[in-house]
């Protein structure tokens, strides 16, 4: 069989490729034979191209290091050592000078003796135990007390049943209906 102007037979075409011309790009060699290697000298052009420019940016701004703001600019008004260096210290000193003018202590005292001084959520190494014991201590006195006054009043459950089912035999005796579990009592 003839393909291109060459024989060949049917397991062999590699003598055809040799009529096609060359490549353009056949001839040049790669300066990187992985895509890795490819990654990583761009990686290092791309580095040593940001050092340059911040280099030329550092070159250029080098002597206003050296130069302090006070250097070159003191407004009129200029104060050595201001009395506030921050608003939230003005409205501070505003506040206390607030409440002493209306006859009040400087900052606020917590009038509540039994409040948490200062709720947190930090680990405590040695806990006050005899100041907990106390005031459970007292709070459970409290609330004794509270029961003692209802003592007397106190019935259990076999009383409260008892009782309904006395109010149920009051209620049949009058004629009226009701529902009961108890069946001792219907009868």
């Amino acid at each position: 069989m003839q393909k291109r102007g060459i024989m060949v037979d049917a397991e062999d075409f590699r003598a055809v490729t040799d009529t096609y011309p060359k490549h353009p790009l056949s001839d040049i060699k790669p300066a990187h034979k992985t895509q890795v290697a490819l990654k990583h000298h761009r990686h290092a052009v791309e580095k040593a191209d940001l050092k340059q420019k911040k280099d030329a940016q550092d070159s250029k701004v080098a002597h206003l290091q050296k130069v302090q703001f006070k250097d070159y600019y003191q407004p009129q008004e200029f104060v050595q050592n201001p009395r506030y260096n921050a608003t939230w210290e003005m409205k501070e000193d505003d506040r206390k000078m607030w409440r002493a003018r209306n006859g009040l202590a400087s900052d606020n005292i917590d009038v509540n003796p039994e409040a948490l001084k200062a709720p947190s959520l930090k680990w405590i190494d040695k806990q006050d135990k005899t100041g907990l014991r106390e005031k459970k201590r007292a709070d459970l006195i409290k609330e004794l007390q509270k029961c003692e006054a209802n003592f007397d009043h106190h019935l259990d459950g076999q009383a409260r049943i008892e009782e309904r089912e006395a109010c149920i035999y009051r209620l049949t005796f009058k004629g009226l209906d009701t529902v009961t579990w108890n069946t001792r009592a219907l009868k």
